[in-house]
């Protein structure tokens, strides 16, 4: 159902990120197999290039969109935690992932996350404009199941209850899973 993105973004506050990967790939596999709805359009070469059900999903490609953001940056009160929701999944293609000056209650955010060719690292580059401290700053401990956090330059930081604290203050840096 179109909830499925929603109930999704609150796996993903839970820290229950298989569990969300899970109901939002389960909503995807019910759009057009070029991941669009098909109240929103008709797909090319249909037999009917005339609009059908009840109406254009909005709302649904409106959660998959926060869903997106939030598997990338996600606050929590006074948190900000990174790249939840990238597990192996995000990771087969090899692609990179990216926002840019993404509005949060801590300021504007950037951050790119992107493979380094043939060596199998992960390199997330992280940027906060001005605005409110975090309290806290998290990412995970591993990426997927085969990458294990290496190391943050550019900031202090320790690994905690299996995640890895950036210092929050910290307006820019640089972290590397192996």
């Amino acid at each position: 159902n179109n909830q499925a993105a929603f109930q999704a973004q609150i796996h993903l506050w839970l820290r229950e990120p298989d569990l969300a990967r899970r109901n939002f790939v389960g909503l995807l596999n019910h759009a057009a197999p070029v991941y669009v709805w098909r109240e929103e359009q008709p797909l090319r070469g249909s037999a009917s290039a005339r609009q059908q059900g009840d109406m254009p999903h909005i709302s649904a490609t409106s959660e998959m969109v926060r869903y997106l953001r939030h598997m990338l940056a996600l606050e929590v009160d006074t948190e900000l935690r990174l790249l939840q929701g990238i597990g192996d999944l995000e990771l087969s293609s090899g692609e990179p992932f990216q926002i840019v000056a993404s509005p949060t209650r801590f300021g504007r955010i950037s951050l790119a996350l992107e493979p380094e060719a043939g060596v199998g690292t992960w390199r997330l580059r992280f940027r906060r404009d001005r605005g409110p401290v975090p309290s806290s700053v998290e990412l995970p401990l591993r990426l997927g199941g085969k990458l294990k956090f290496d190391a943050v330059n550019g900031a202090p930081f320790k690994v905690e209850n299996g995640r890895v604290q950036v210092a929050p203050e910290a307006a820019a840096w640089t972290a590397v899973w192996r």
